[in-house]
């Protein structure tokens, strides 16, 4: 059957969908040079083992050229109690606004409060004042246009015996959201909700408290839930057989080839991981009775009759999951290797009260920058969207 002889209507659906959303207090969007830096307790400091809240955010513009820092200390509270490595609190306080001052962020994502909230009420007010404190000095380190993202603690999961019922704990925890939920509000601060949207019916964490990498990959969907976005969350294409004409929503088809009853054209795919998609969605109207295949990027996909063709289909595309997975894992060596060079395990010879019987080796550290940089070029490549290819051809063995 020629392709003037009926009319057919595709319709292309890739959308993407965000496990969870956030509740934020303003709009948000990270621009384009922003330098983002994570500071927070141990739900920070893990961020980086896994690389998905940083991927998450980096396909969410792919368009720009935007640097992470992950500052994040298992167990530190905002008066920087796990910093003071051989000093006091204090001190280590000191040591993380100045790294902060020499970093020039224009973003700071704050993630405390989960070993504050132990304290109960008793202890609230004296957190929010020194929350407050700490924004008012990352503020005056970083300039008065940093932007704030105020990130509030998991909820624990029941983990069950031996490990302790966690209402209780949970309850101090609703009490700790709610302050940092009007701290943004008075500060018109962008505002990320973990432990209102953390109840999944399939565990998170490994203990009832810390996220496994599941964890990290499912609530990384809450932090670009709340961001407006450059990249396309979802389109749909429609077209006209017989008039050779195209309707199209949020992006365009590229290179459209008619051929009786089979066609080829080319769509933009954004870099994406399961986590927030990409699932796409694929309907094709109008195809003569039989067998086609979906051929993507020459590799054969799905295969589905006419009929189920028109109802449409889920697929998946293991090459865009496979490149997402080379995304993340390229943050994650680049994470690594900025850990070494900030937190040398070895800090107490090169830099602090024993810098003097080692102290010629801390010329090493800068030499991470220069690696640190060629991994965040791989990072710029890696999130750019990929043209593919679609076609949809008779399938082989027969027209059943």
């Amino acid at each position: 059957m020629r392709a003037s002889q009926f009319l057919a209507i595709l319709f292309v659906f890739l959308m993407t969908t965000n496990s969870l959303t956030a509740a934020p207090s303003t709009t948000f969007e990270l621009l384009d040079g922003d330098r983002v830096i994570l500071l927070g307790n141990t739900f920070i400091e893990r961020a980086q083992r896994y690389g998905h809240i940083e991927a998450a955010m980096t396909c969410r513009y792919p368009d720009r050229n935007i640097t992470f820092r992950n500052l994040g200390w298992s167990g530190d509270t905002v008066w920087a109690e796990s910093r003071g490595i051989f000093d006091n609190a204090a001190k280590g306080y000191q040591r993380m606004i100045e790294q902060v001052k020499g970093l020039k962020p224009t973003v700071i994502i704050l993630g405390y409060g989960g070993n504050e909230a132990y304290a109960g009420e008793a202890g609230l007010e004296r957190f929010v004042k020194q929350y407050n404190k700490l924004m008012d000095d990352l503020k005056k380190a970083s300039g008065e246009k940093v932007r704030f993202v105020i990130v509030t603690p998991t909820r624990h999961e029941k983990a069950g015996p031996p490990l302790p019922d966690p209402e209780p704990i949970n309850a101090k925890l609703s009490i700790y959201r709610d302050a940092l939920s009007k701290i943004a509000e008075d500060r018109k601060c962008a505002f990320v909700d973990l432990f209102g949207q953390f109840r999944r019916p399939i565990p998170l964490t490994d203990n009832g408290i810390h996220l496994t990498e599941n964890g990290y990959r499912v609530l990384s969907g809450t932090f670009v839930g709340f961001m407006k976005s450059t990249s396309r969350t979802g389109f749909w294409v429609g077209i006209d057989f017989k008039k050779q004409a195209s309707r199209q929503h949020d992006t365009e088809i590229k290179d459209l080839k008619l051929n009786g009853d089979e066609c080829q054209f080319k769509v933009v795919d954004p870099t994406k991981g399961d986590a927030n998609g990409p699932w796409r969605f694929l309907r094709v109207y109008g195809l003569p009775d039989g067998r086609y295949t979906l051929k993507i990027d020459g590799r054969d996909n799905v295969t589905h009759t006419a009929a189920a063709w028109a109802k449409g289909t889920t697929i998946s595309i293991p090459a865009a999951q496979r490149r997402y997975d080379q995304l993340r894992q390229t943050i994650v060596e680049k994470n690594e290797l900025y850990f070494y060079q900030w937190r040398p395990q070895n800090v107490t010879y090169l830099l602090l009260f024993r810098k003097h019987e080692q102290g010629n080796n801390a010329v090493e550290i800068p030499q991470f920058n220069p690696l640190i940089a060629a991994k965040e070029k791989e990072v710029a490549k890696l999130r750019e969207p990929v043209t593919r290819t679609f076609e949809i051809v008779k399938a082989k063995g027969g027209a059943k």
